[in-house]
């Protein structure tokens, strides 16, 4: 996600630029399900620069038959759900999120013991898919060279120009970069097959969730996992994630795929964009977690106005915040 936005960040500038890519090894973006979700967590956390983000998210993915805005309902996780909800009804900042509450039972098919609020302003981008476009379209220009790349190698073909390592959790394998403290998270994702009569089209979120993408088709997910990064999916998450679907039926829908990629996160939870501390030709973006297709848009086009414009880039997302760390 993050590479490909910002070439064409880069493209639209006018800005030539060639494309080293590994087909996305071990990647979340081509198994991500794409969800841009405003508000998050137990605690119903307002996502940290959520206009700012989604209004590059809109601008990059405006137009793509693979973006669209979605209804959503939220799964109340505990008793002091309801409250919570009310409380943050009364926060400016959470107002125009949050839509009608439904007391537990409001929904026969789903597992709502707490009850459930709608939440608005929820879009989703069919990530493979719109990936899959414009990789099909720089390889067929030649922009696009794929292949296993070492940083050696990188710096041959590069010479004096600028690098822009975009490699996700596997950064933490070079060394350029190794020193950046990563916690990424390997997450198992399903696509289902549900049966005839499912009629849904909203995001179902609860401890796990569920999302419709067309034709009797679901992505189901996900979950967290700190070890064994390149263990590929894990067979025994598979009936874990069935017992937490939000509806009471899915356990029983037929698994067409079983799918795992890793979340590139860093120890403080926020972005990765900038220049080396030592190298000024040599740059990242990284660290975009589990919103790679909310914050990929923003992080390249800041670094795309730096590059092409000097424009100053966040201090809270510079590589050296850490540079200096144990």
């Amino acid at each position: 996600m993050a590479g490909t936005c910002l070439a064409l960040e880069l493209e639209r500038r006018g800005r030539a630029f060639r494309i080293l890519d590994d087909a996305h090894r071990g990647s979340s973006s081509v198994v991500a399900a794409g969800l841009c979700n405003p508000v998050t967590g137990r605690r119903l956390a307002l996502t940290v620069g959520w206009e700012e983000a989604v209004e590059a998210a809109q601008k990059a993915y405006r137009g793509s038959p693979h973006w669209r805005s979605t209804g959503q309902l939220r799964l109340l996780p505990d008793a002091t759900g309801a409250a919570l909800v009310e409380r943050r009804r009364g926060e400016p900042s959470h107002a125009g999120f949050l839509g009608n509450s439904h007391p537990a039972g409001s929904w026969p098919e789903m597992n709502d013991p707490h009850g459930s609020v709608e939440i608005r302003d929820t879009h989703v981008l069919k990530v493979r898919e719109w990936l899959a476009g414009h990789t099909r379209r720089w390889a067929e220009s030649g922009m696009l060279q794929t292949g296993r790349w070492d940083e050696a190698s990188v710096t041959a073909l590069a010479g004096a120009r600028p690098v822009i390592c975009c490699r996700g959790w596997q950064a933490a394998s070079s060394p350029w970069w190794d020193w950046l403290p990563f916690e990424s998270a390997r997450g198992d994702l399903l696509t289902l097959q549900a049966p005839p009569g499912v009629e849904e089209s909203r995001f179902l979120n609860g401890t796990a969730w569920l999302l419709p993408v067309g034709g009797g088709i679901w992505r189901g997910g996900a979950t967290y996992a700190w070890d064994r990064l390149e263990a590929g999916p894990d067979p025994a998450q598979l009936p874990l994630l069935r017992g937490r679907f939000p509806r009471q039926d899915a356990a029983g829908w037929t698994v067409l795929a079983h799918e795992s990629g890793v979340r590139p996160i860093v120890r403080d939870r926020t972005p990765v964009v900038g220049a080396h501390p030592s190298r000024p030709n040599l740059f990242v973006i990284n660290g975009l977690g589990s919103k790679g297709s909310l914050l990929a848009p923003l992080a390249a086009s800041r670094l795309a106005a730096h590059l092409a414009e000097g424009v100053p880039l966040p201090d809270a997302w510079s590589p050296g915040r850490f540079a200096s760390r144990d």
